[in-house]
């Protein structure tokens, strides 16, 4: 692997590690991981993560907005590997379908302060 994408990953992984607020949420977080691994799809959206910087922010604010409107964590590692496969297929389709995600978390959630 790469220095480089090590050193981002690193970096992403930090910014994450803070963006944490209580254990529940770590641990939602780490089911997600569970989930996305078995499914053989880890090391392909942390490559895609590690390589883009906009695309490790827009996923690490959808897993926040998931937790926080209470969506399954099966469920949103679901839609992040579904945009891993729409990055590969053409980058910025994969960066517009997380967005669509947000503004979705948005719309449905009014009262919730979200990312």
């Amino acid at each position: 692997m790469d220095w480089a994408i090590v050193l981002t990953l690193l970096v992403c992984g930090f910014v994450v590690w803070k963006y944490f607020t209580s254990w529940k949420e770590l641990w939602y977080y780490r089911r997600m991981d569970r989930y996305i691994t078995t499914m053989g799809f880890y090391e392909k959206l942390l490559t895609v993560e590690g390589t883009d910087s906009g695309f490790c922010i827009l996923a690490m604010k959808v897993r926040k907005g998931g937790y926080i409107t209470k969506r399954p964590e099966k469920v949103i590692g679901a839609l992040l590997m579904d945009a891993a496969n729409r990055y590969y297929v053409d980058p910025l389709h994969g960066i517009l379908f997380l967005e669509a995600l947000l503004e979705n978390f948005h719309k449905d959630n009014d009262d919730v302060l979200l990312p």
